[in-house]
């Protein structure tokens, strides 16, 4: 909406979700970009629905835990968005995950639908190997983002350390001693007594 616009008289949108320009009411940029945040809220909230398919049958539940999903979806990722960086293998154990319910629903329906037969897996095992999923790609990820940290340290103290030999450096002995361990340090006084 420009600000020369008819009966508008150089009044600001700003806040307003609609405005009337020229006696004909329009909507804001403000309104598109809600729109656009609240649809995509509601994307992440049906894209959960086939997971808690997989959990369970009972309407009420999942219309609750989608309600939820709605309710808290943005306060979470903004809680976990700093851990994103460290959970490396998070989207690996998602992957499984999905598959896992996958396979669970189709159990389901060919048991259900086409031979009783076919086993079905229970809702205490989903639940069993989501957690586990989970827990096990937590700890491997903290894993490998620790050791990728300290191989990145190691490699810092090594291009410090041949700075020193040219006399660049110096003052950096404590802080390097305190990020090193005992086999690092070691190494550096091993350096130290041939230069």
């Amino acid at each position: 909406m420009h600000e020369d616009q008819g009966d508008h008289e150089g009044e600001s949108d700003d806040g307003k979700l609609t405005a009337r320009v020229n006696g004909k009411w329009g909507v804001t940029p403000l309104f598109i970009v809600v729109a656009v945040i609240l649809s995509v809220d509601l994307v992440f909230a049906l894209d959960s629905i086939p997971a808690i398919f997989g959990i369970t049958q009972n309407a009420y539940i999942v219309f609750t835990a989608n309600a939820f999903a709605l309710l808290g979806l943005r306060a979470l990722y903004f809680l976990l968005v700093g851990l994103l960086d460290r959970l490396v293998h998070l989207s690996y154990g998602l992957a499984f995950i999905l598959a896992f319910i996958g396979v669970k629903l189709i159990l389901l329906y060919l048991h259900e639908d086409v031979n009783p037969a076919i086993p079905e897996i229970p809702t205490w095992l989903s639940l069993v190997v989501i957690v586990a999923t989970l827990a096990v790609v937590t700890v491997t990820s903290l894993v490998s983002t620790r050791n990728a940290e300290a191989k990145a340290e190691a490699s810092s103290d090594d291009e410090v350390e041949s700075g020193q030999g040219d006399g660049q450096g110096e003052g950096d002995d404590d802080t390097r001693a305190s990020g090193s361990t005992a086999a690092g340090d070691a190494e550096q006084t091993g350096s130290r007594s041939q230069s």
